[in-house]
């Protein structure tokens, strides 16, 4: 049995026992559109200790949305009671209650697209004209555009999302909206931020996403987000990983790469491929410098150097030279930091004669081995 026919099985469990339910959001939507949708949400009357009593194997740990994870017949879903929102707070945050009606959930949601239902006859239920809209390849909201921005502006930036991810403009009056309200986008956590740049950088047409994001002012008011938008439409980059994008959004501004409260581990692989570019661009592909970096983040700066314009794809040479190089130091060098400190008495000093070692190994001046290293110090120092 496949998914859809699984999650038929349980509308019409839950039907069995007199309740509403109904296929419901994104599903309803790539249905619609031919696409497939691993992700099935089902919308219900029936309250969670409903669906308590009717399936044996569920996960309460979204009780407190009024959702419980079904399993059934192999498959998950996610079975929600009928919502509505009572009235939003920091232009992000409902208060949401029980509804009483199938409206009053679709009502709630972002994009007419999206505010579709199926029952378990495979009809549609269409009450905001979002099929007319998915046939017209327009993205709009449900209600009142500038009322519904000002409730959630995280929605300015997810129809940007959609109109990448479903190839769509987004309509006028939405799009005007957008264009007010752009401001509010200040208001939202960098990480919501980054979640929604991620997937729309991931997105099958990115680029019609970015340039939704660019014609909105949205770019205004993210730092650096213009830069990196810019420059992926100029060049035409589709590449989905989000940390080449950021790497182009900082590319001149590394101090506010902190905007995004990444971790260390990413800020550092960020700034490394940042530098590279810079040395890339000055046709720096010396042993040394290469010895400093992985060689993933060497293959991917060069990558998105070559795409901006900045450098030549040398992949195949930084690959080549990185595996020499690493034959080179197929060991740690042959003489440790303590011992440099024994001779020198100065860390500073040690760190700095210990670099110039690996540097001259590096370089091939000399060979990994103690004694040409002691007498190579000798003669330098």
């Amino acid at each position: 049995m496949d998914y859809i026919s699984a999650g038929i099985k349980v509308i019409e469990k839950i039907a069995s026992f007199g309740f509403e339910a109904y296929f419901v959001g994104g599903f309803v939507r790539d249905f619609f559109m031919g696409e497939m949708c691993n992700d099935i949400d089902i919308t219900t009357s029936a309250k969670p200790s409903d669906i308590a009593t009717i399936f044996d194997d569920i996960n309460d740990i979204g009780i407190k949305y009024n959702c419980i994870i079904v399993k059934y017949l192999g498959y998950s879903f996610e079975v929600t009671t009928y919502r509505k929102d009572v009235c939003y707070y920091d232009n992000r945050h409902p208060i949401v209650e029980v509804a009483s009606s199938l409206k009053e959930d679709l009502i709630r949601r972002d994009f007419t697209c999206n505010a579709l239902a199926m029952n378990m006859n495979k009809e549609i239920v269409d009450l905001f004209g979002g099929l007319s809209d998915i046939n017209n390849k327009l993205i709009r909201v449900v209600g009142n555009s500038n009322i519904r921005f000002k409730e959630d502006s995280l929605r300015i930036l997810r129809a940007c999302y959609f109109a990448g991810k479903l190839n769509f403009s987004i309509e006028v009056d939405t799009f005007k909206a957008m264009v007010e309200d752009a401001h509010l986008v200040k208001n939202l956590s960098s990480e919501r931020v980054l979640q929604e740049l991620s997937k729309l950088i991931a997105s099958k047409h990115s680029l019609n996403g970015l340039k939704w994001l660019l014609k909105s002012e949205v770019v205004n008011y993210i730092p650096c987000l213009k830069n990196g938008v810019e420059a992926y439409l100029q060049h035409k980059i589709t590449f989905d990983d989000i940390n080449l994008f950021l790497t182009t959004c900082f590319l001149d501004d590394k101090d506010s790469l902190k905007y995004y409260k990444l971790s260390k581990k990413r800020v550092t692989s960020i700034n490394n491929m940042i530098d590279l570019l810079v040395s890339f661009k000055k046709n720096d592909y010396s042993n040394y410098l290469l010895s400093c970096y992985n060689l993933d983040e060497l293959i991917k700066a060069n990558i998105l150097g070559s795409a901006l314009g900045l450098c030549k794809d040398k992949k195949e040479y930084i690959k080549e030279k990185y595996k020499s190089i690493t034959k080179l130091l197929d060991k740690d060098i042959d003489i440790s930091k303590p011992e440099l400190n024994e001779i020198y008495n100065d860390w500073k000093k040690t760190d700095l004669v210990f670099s110039n070692i690996k540097k001259a190994i590096i370089n091939g001046i000399i060979a990994n081995d103690k004694e040409e290293i002691l007498i190579y110090i000798n003669r330098v120092q």
